[in-house]
């Protein structure tokens, strides 16, 4: 069971995305584009910080947990 509701990743999403200028489907999407490589490493380290399991975040960035482990260690 996932310790913080979609809607709060949903809302770091949101933050990332105006810090980057990316939409959030784009930040969503399982690709691995270069430019998204910084958003999603700052929206993983923002949820990770707000105390989301890797787990959850890879749930919401359609990716395994070990690439966002990996994404957070390259910060």
């Amino acid at each position: 069971m996932p310790r913080i509701s979609p809607r709060t990743l949903q809302d770091v999403a949101q933050e990332v995305s105006c810090e980057t200028g990316l939409s959030v489907l784009e930040i969503r999407a399982p690709s691995k584009r270069r430019a998204l490589s910084p958003a999603k490493r700052r929206l993983a380290a923002l949820a990770v910080q707000s105390g989301v399991k890797a787990q959850d975040v890879a749930v919401f960035l359609s990716c395994s947990a070990a690439a966002v482990t990996k994404l957070l260690q390259y910060r």
